[in-house]
């Protein structure tokens, strides 16, 4: 399984650490968001309820009976395919979620980490910190010349 880069993070008043996450979030992508809840339950109510909304929007078409009768009265054809509305509907609903799932790995490890960074954590110097500060639109920090 994929897994996101990552950053260690300290707070310089109380000494705790805590795990920061750049780039592109492969992880949110294979589990739709449900990564989230291991690793920080805020930020999982702000990404993991788009996922799990479309799924019960688009789930209540066919759990309402007057929306499920209104799409048996549907058909459309694609070339030689009939196509029920039912189809229609749930094929919407999976390439909405897919989309908002695409959307939110863009940026979900991005804002994780700029909310420790908000709360006064630091980066600890690492190998990949100049890539971690880049990805999160950070300024560079000076080089020391000795």
């Amino acid at each position: 399984m994929a897994t996101d880069k990552s950053i260690q993070l300290r707070n310089p008043r109380t000494g705790e650490t805590a795990t920061g996450y750049y780039g592109f979030s492969w992880d949110n992508l294979l589990t739709a968001g449900v990564v989230w809840l291991r690793r920080s339950p805020r930020v999982y109510f702000i990404y993991g309820i788009y996922p799990l909304s479309t799924v019960i929007a688009f789930g209540l078409f066919f759990v309402i009976p007057a929306l499920s009768a209104e799409l048996a009265d549907i058909t459309v054809f694609v070339g030689d395919t009939e196509l029920s509305g039912h189809a229609l509907i749930g094929g919407a609903g999976i390439l909405l979620f897919l989309l908002e799932n695409i959307a939110v790995s863009c940026s979900c490890n991005a804002h994780h980490t700029r909310l420790y960074l908000q709360e006064g954590y630091e980066i600890l110097p690492s190998v990949n910190e100049k890539e971690a500060r880049r990805a999160l639109k950070l300024k560079e920090l000076p080089v020391d010349i000795r």
